[in-house]
């Protein structure tokens, strides 16, 4: 555990690639730097759900999702944020990062 904080520190610390997105919440570039923010506190699964949410429908004309499925989204979103509050740690380097699965091929 102390490793992983050690790396977490390292890479929000030095990377400044966390840009405000809609509302001022801060979207990271990379899953590695969400994971970060989660887990140190800066930032809740709902947030970045939310953030991710507003850049889907600001971009919507590029109709890069098909379907999306925001409702089941939060709701992981926020059991991931309840598990978070009770055991201070995450499941696993995914839990509470939005993800996309490319749902249709030519």
């Amino acid at each position: 555990m102390i490793k992983k904080s050690l790396q977490c520190a390292s890479v929000c610390s030095f990377r400044t690639s966390v840009v405000a997105g809609p509302g001022g919440v801060p979207i990271p570039k990379s899953i590695e730097e969400a994971g970060c923010l989660v887990e140190n506190g800066q930032l809740s699964p709902e947030q970045l759900h939310e953030a991710c949410s507003r850049r889907i429908e600001a971009t919507k004309s590029l109709n890069a999702f098909v379907t999306r499925t925001s409702d089941l989204s939060l709701r992981h979103a926020k059991s991931s944020q309840k598990r978070f509050s009770c055991a201070k740690r995450r499941l696993g380097p995914l839990d509470g990062i939005p993800v996309a699965v490319k749902d249709n091929f030519c």
